[in-house]
């Protein structure tokens, strides 16, 4: 039998392109895997074969067939050649090449049947590290690869208006330019940006990680009390504002903060205040930084470099600042490809998740950043106003908390029986909804029946559940496609390691989670003495490696809205309220917050046994209208109970040193709670 015949090295990689692709691949890796002793010509080969497979329509076909092994070779030289020279421009350029391979479907879809996914999402930090791809390297990857591509849709009226890659990027870089002017006088002070969701707030966002810019997202929701808190810890220099509401409440906290830079005002609405100037009047800056400069500055960003920080809620109240490096956010862009890797440059996400969180911020709008996906904006977050929209950009992802899943399953069950209508009949009402291509979901923050996964899972929506955290970039768990499993979150994403503490609390290690709490307070650490990250969150794992939530550790949780709150802050509120023997709030996965309250029926200054029930209510009622006034609309309690007996120790409701056991408080009063 005669040998398959090899390419001799004289001869070009286009030969290959009119091979049929299994016997290219073969030939391929021929060449790939074989010795050269010289390593000019080693390095020539090898970028050679990766601009073969750069070439999408010749690329995809071949990582059809093509060896992983005969991948890993090229992935293990190409780091190397980096690690022994890192400031070479080639390798680098080759390096940035292969990684823009390594997340095309056809090939990320192999690795997962495999079981390779493990192994690959390790060499893919290690070139994305050796590298230096930082996320303004492959912002602008992609912008040059698709041009005229959407990557923005945005409402405009009863239609929306398209916003080009090439539109994104000479936008972001007149930013960039302008806020790098802005900026040269206080380079030590960060940019800060207080808004919902906008185009030009993710552009201001997307100039800011580009440029290595250290911005700071302040939540909308935030209290005034939190906004001047923010500005201030994070050492805010320029500010930009939208929308009136958000304005006033700078406004009413300016003269707190001495050192806070000019504020910049992202739309008409926003109104005017001191020291601030309109949009396009700092873009007009944008001439006092030349292109070589933007581009100076974007090489020089250092993938270990501080690139962004996002506040949460603390324990107690106090937001906590969370540390993101640019090896954070782009190798969860990798990482969350791996897990799922049918999804790419096709996809429409409909997004309405704040940008301020990390779900909207990093897995939506960085994910199709990364995808070459198209972000498009919904107008408003209204089941009415999704479905609408849904239909009209033809979404095929739609992230959201389960409280959207749910009323999308109610809405298509008030035009169809569930029950006793036949898979066709639950079909078109289902898609009269979603539109027709809808495929990918994923619920996260908060509880969501197996029922709802099941029903759109039979539905052709792929519905997965997930956990995650703002300290590890987003995600943590999720179940993978095809894979569900009744109440589980599923098992670790690619690239963290996820263990069980002693006591059965999650711990998280890893690339994607935060460099560590900006000026924490003393006492609190972000990692312990191992590095493992404490998540609050007490869990099981199967022997399948899939992860089910117990009870909460922290004192924190999040509504069915996916709204973070922290109870001891609203119940401290009452500290100073000497009628109120004991308050305990209730919201876990829950519309709204309830609180208990057990009298203090000790109180001196009135007799609370001789007042009626009514007198009793209107009496803890305007209690709880006081400390609402100090609470963020979401964070306020809606409806109180007031209870006959104090929690008791000996009932498993509080532990030895005095603190409640949350779980056990809800069993036991549930005939109290709404």
């Amino acid at each position: 039998m005669e040998p398959e015949p090899r390419l001799d090295d004289s001869q070009s990689f286009d030969d290959l392109r009119d091979l049929p692709p299994p016997e290219a691949a073969g030939q391929l890796a021929d060449i790939i895997t074989r010795v050269i002793g010289d390593p000019v010509e080693n390095a020539s080969r090898d970028g050679g074969a990766i601009e073969l497979l750069a070439d999408r329509r010749a690329g995809d076909p071949l990582l059809g067939y093509l060896p992983l092994t005969a991948l890993e070779t090229l992935a293990a030289r190409c780091t190397d050649r980096l690690r022994e020279n890192s400031e070479c421009r080639h390798s680098r350029e080759t390096a940035w090449r292969l990684l823009d391979v390594l997340r095309r479907s056809v090939l990320l879809c192999r690795i997962g049947e495999q079981g390779e996914t493990a192994g690959w999402a390790d060499r893919i930090l290690a070139l994305v590290e050796a590298s230096n791809f930082t996320f303004g390297q492959l912002f602008h990857k992609r912008a040059s690869c698709y041009g005229e591509r959407t990557l923005f849709r945005v409402p405009s009226g009863d239609s929306s208006r398209t916003v080009t890659w090439r539109q994104v990027a000479g936008r972001v870089d007149l930013i960039a330019r302008s806020l790098l002017a802005l900026t040269a006088e206080t380079p030590d002070r960060t940019v800060a940006i207080l808004s919902r969701n906008s185009l030009e707030m993710a552009l201001v966002d997307l100039a800011c990680l580009n440029t290595g810019i250290v911005n700071v997202m302040v939540p909308a929701t935030a209290t005034e009390t939190d906004v001047a808190y923010i500005l201030d810890h994070a050492k805010v220099g320029p500010l930009f504002v939208s929308g009136g509401d958000l304005m006033q409440k700078v406004r009413n906290v300016r003269d707190q903060l001495p050192d806070l830079g000019p504020i910049i005002t992202l739309n008409t609405a926003s109104g005017s205040m001191r020291d601030s100037i309109d949009f396009e009047h700092l873009l007009a800056r944008s001439s006092e930084t030349t292109t070589d400069e933007l581009a100076m500055r974007r090489a020089g960003q250092k993938i270990d470099d501080l690139a962004t920080v996002m506040y949460t809620s603390g324990t107690t109240g106090t937001p906590k600042g969370i540390c993101f490096t640019q090896r954070n956010i782009v190798f969860k862009r990798f990482a969350r490809a791996l897990a799922l890797p049918e999804i790419g440059e096709d996809d429409r996400f409909l997004c309405y998740l704040p940008l301020f969180h990390t779900f909207g911020r990093f897995l939506e709008m960085t994910g199709c950043v990364f995808w070459g996906a198209t972000y498009c904006f919904a107008p408003d977050p209204s089941i009415e106003s999704l479905t609408r929209h849904m239909r009209e950009v033809e979404a095929t992802v739609l992230i959201s908390v389960p409280m959207k899943w749910m009323q999308l399953f109610d809405v298509i069950r008030q035009s169809v029986d569930v029950i006793s209508a036949d898979d066709a009949e639950i079909q078109t009402a289902v898609r009269s909804h979603t539109g027709a291509g809808l495929r990918w979901g994923l619920s996260a923050a908060g509880y969501l029946d197996p029922e709802i996964f099941r029903f759109f899972q039979r539905d052709g929506i792929e519905l997965m559940s997930g956990f995650g955290m703002t300290e590890a970039t987003g995600g943590i768990t999720m179940t993978p496609p095809g894979r569900y499993k009744e109440e589980s979150l599923g098992p670790g994403l690619p690239g963290i390691e996820v263990a069980l503490a002693d006591d059965g609390e999650l711990i998280i290690r890893g690339p994607y989670v935060m460099q560590g709490y900006l000026d924490p307070p003393e006492g609190v650490e972000s990692f312990d003495d191992q590095g493992w990250f404490h998540t609050g969150d007490l869990m099981e794992r199967s022997d399948d490696g899939f992860f089910q939530i117990v009870d909460r550790k922290k004192e924190i949780y999040k509504n069915i809205h996916g709204e973070t709150i922290a109870p001891q802050k609203i119940e401290n509120l009452f500290r100073d309220f000497d009628s109120v023997g004991r308050i305990f709030l209730v919201g876990d996965h829950r519309p709204y917050n309830t609180a208990l309250i057990f009298p203090n029926f000790e109180f001196e200054d009135l007799d609370l046994r001789s007042l009626s029930d009514e007198e009793l209510k209107a009496h803890f009622r305007s209690l709880v209208v006081s400390a609402n006034s100090f609470l963020a609309p979401y964070e306020r309690i809606i409806d109180f109970a007031i209870i006959g007996r104090d929690f008791d120790g000996e009932r498993g409701e509080l532990t030895a040193k005095g603190t409640y056991r949350r779980k056990v408080i809800e069993r036991s009063f549930s005939d109290q709670i709404s």
